[in-house]
């Protein structure tokens, strides 16, 4: 698989977004600011705040910001968020101070978030969704957002049995 980085507005320009009312930008610049200075608390003290506290704080700050009627975890799924009951996007979230799980760079996804994460989709398929959008690898301060056609490809090509192997290896549930 290759990785590569690329511009928001690049991102963003296969979809049909609407615009933004002023009132709803001040709303989210007001959540983003309350869910950043709170992510500055965390990573300025030398506290060993969980991966689920981390988990929590970015989950409210989707609720607040977005208005997504339902964000909850799945079985193993940190965070998904959901819409007419199925998974639509789902966060592999990790702790900032567990480097040793989560990608350095885009070049280097080849670890347990990433596998972890392509896990949790086979899973989701095997029950008969085929409607995830996007996988997000993150941190509460980085962010990976993979497509979800790059992991439709590894499981059509039958490429999980291998992953499932480097996942049972890195002790992945």
């Amino acid at each position: 698989m290759v990785y590569s980085k690329i511009p928001l507005n690049i991102f963003l320009k296969d979809y049909n977004l609407p615009i933004p009312t002023k009132e709803s930008l001040k709303r989210f610049q007001k959540h983003l600011n309350n869910f950043l200075r709170e992510c500055q608390k965390q990573t300025t003290k030398d506290t060993s705040e969980s991966e689920e506290f981390q988990k929590n704080l970015f989950a409210d700050f989707l609720k607040q910001a977005f208005s997504y009627p339902k964000i909850n975890t799945k079985q193993r799924i940190d965070l998904a968020i959901y819409e007419n009951d199925e998974v639509k996007t789902f966060f592999e979230v990790k702790l900032v101070a567990n480097k040793k799980e989560f990608p350095k760079s885009q070049n280097t996804l080849d670890l347990k978030a990433f596998y972890e994460s392509l896990l949790y989709y086979i899973r989701e398929r095997e029950q008969g969704n085929n409607h995830i959008k996007f996988i997000s690898l993150c941190t509460i301060d980085t962010f990976y957002i993979i497509k979800s056609k790059y992991f439709e490809k590894l499981y059509q090509k039958q490429r999980h049995t291998k992953t499932l192997q480097r996942c049972r290896r890195c002790r992945c549930k």
